[in-house]
């Protein structure tokens, strides 16, 4: 189990109101409990003589294929930042959308240790869900076609699943 200490500018609820106005979208309410409890992009390291300890995921066998990994290092939570010169979770997701194409109802919440963004699906019938781009994604991107949810793989039913698969553990054992 992961433990956080809360950031020192936690938004309140009508932060992510105005937040959720911006984007167009609900978020989960999950996810939302966690902005509003932590905010934090790291979680604390835990107490141990291992001093070689990183976080990290394993990528369901399903979807491996699509994504050429089975697991990844964790990088970080994008925080909400609410001086709106900081570059933060609202700066990233108009990056994400606007310049480099991801879906609008695909927020990039986090990041693995090489730059890749970890989406939470905001609208539709995967709605909570957690993805990863795949394959599909960059070939149709490159091509110019259309892009769905489906483009991309779910790593996580939710906030919560994602949050209890992420473990620490040490890569050099």
């Amino acid at each position: 189990m992961l433990t956080f200490t809360p950031n020192q500018n936690l938004p309140i609820t009508s932060d992510l109101d105005a937040f959720e106005a911006e984007i167009g979208y609900k978020l989960p309410r999950d996810y939302r409990t966690f902005l509003l409890k932590f905010n934090t992009d790291w979680p604390e390291y835990p107490e141990t003589d291992d001093d070689d300890l990183s976080l990290g995921f394993e990528v369901p066998q399903d979807v491996q294929a699509d994504i050429g990994k089975d697991s990844f290092l964790f990088n970080a939570f994008n925080e909400l930042t609410l001086n709106p010169n900081d570059y933060g979770l609202l700066q990233i997701y108009k990056t994400t959308t606007q310049d480099w194409g991801h879906l609008p109802e695909l927020l990039p919440f986090a990041r693995t240790a090489g730059g890749t963004h970890i989406f939470i699906c905001l609208a539709g019938t995967n709605i909570g869900g957690i993805y990863i781009a795949s394959y599909e994604y960059s070939n149709k991107r490159e091509l110019g076609l259309d892009l769905s949810v489906e483009d991309y793989c779910k790593i996580a039913p939710s906030f919560t699943a994602f949050m209890e698969i992420l473990k620490w553990s040490n890569p050099f054992s």
